[in-house]
């Protein structure tokens, strides 16, 4: 059979228009890791932990949601991610010693956050991913320290700078398909990488790579194996030799995309921050002082759920 020019520009014309016709995906964007009180995402691709294999891991929640992770630094402090506040502070409350989320076991110890303190730098109500996005729980009473509640270490500066297979933990959806969430504490083991490698990653899936700078650290999938942190898992721990070296912070959505890194804010970088006592950060707390601050936070919250 012979095919004339005219015919042959037909062709071209038809598988043209197809062409044009097929939806170019949408490129992955970049966002915090908290929870928003819906069913989302978090800890992609990690395995099941035993009991009391991370007693340093807790659940922050709100009103009887879990919304973020936190880390035990000492017997009455968690430090956690800046973004988790966006409520009132005399409704959250720290879970420590759980294994699976919501259970009733003898090991579970609760305390109501006393002081939500924020680092002085970040934007409290931004909706946007911001540096220092970091904060410090002080508890209404100490926790008693048990085989499934006990505290972390700070890292050292060799331990921030160290590079190597690190640890993630939080509650969440083993794969990012899943309509309902695993209910008990899931983990997995990731690759530190570079800042240099952290940033053409992220310009390569995500067209950007800001806010990152010298305060954050990334890790990376396992190869054939698409796992990261996700909402949920914001504020808990990232782990390498026996040292809380990173706190979850934000990363690429949708969460398990392929080489996308998973960012965290290192406490090295905020060590004064975390080891004083007082300062002139932001503290929350549900004293009469606060009652005005505790009434523009009840409006954000009331605009949050309605928006």
């Amino acid at each position: 059979m012979k095919f004339s020019l005219f015919n042959l520009y037909l062709v071209y014309i038809l598988v043209s228009s197809v062409k044009s016709k097929v939806p170019k995906p949408k490129p992955a964007r970049l966002g915090f890791f908290r929870e928003t009180l819906r069913p989302e995402v978090r800890v992609i691709g990690g395995l099941k932990a035993e009991r009391h294999q991370f007693p340093y891991q807790v659940s922050l929640q709100y009103n009887g949601v879990h919304i973020c992770g936190g880390v035990l630094i000492s017997e009455t402090r968690v430090i956690t991610a800046a973004h988790c506040k966006v409520r009132i502070n005399a409704l959250y409350e720290v879970v420590l010693g759980m294994l699976i989320l919501y259970e009733d076991h003898e090991d579970i110890q609760r305390r109501m956050v006393e002081n939500f303190t924020i680092h002085p730098e970040f934007p409290l109500f931004s909706r946007y991913i911001a540096t220092d996005d970091i904060a410090v729980l002080d508890l209404s009473e100490p926790v008693k320290l048990t085989p499934a509640v006990q505290v972390i270490k700070l890292p050292t500066q060799k331990q921030c700078n160290a590079m190597g297979s690190m640890v993630i933990s939080g509650w969440g959806y083993s794969n990012p398909e899943a309509n309902q969430h695993s209910s008990t504490l899931r983990w997995a083991a990731l690759p530190r990488i570079t800042y240099k490698q952290c940033r053409q990653d992220l310009l390569a899936v995500a067209r950007t790579s800001k806010p990152l700078d010298k305060t954050m650290i990334c890790t990376s999938s396992v190869v054939g194996k698409n796992q990261s942190a996700c909402s949920g898992d914001s504020g808990g721990p990232l782990v390498y030799d026996g040292a809380v070296v990173g706190i979850v912070s934000w990363g690429v959505i949708p969460c398990g995309t392929r080489h996308a890194p998973t960012v965290y804010i290192k406490p090295c970088s905020h060590e004064s921050f975390l080891r004083s006592d007082s300062c002139s950060c932001l503290i929350l707390n549900h004293g009469k002082s606060r009652l005005i601050l505790s009434y523009l936070l009840y409006i954000f919250y009331i605009n949050d759920l309605c928006s």
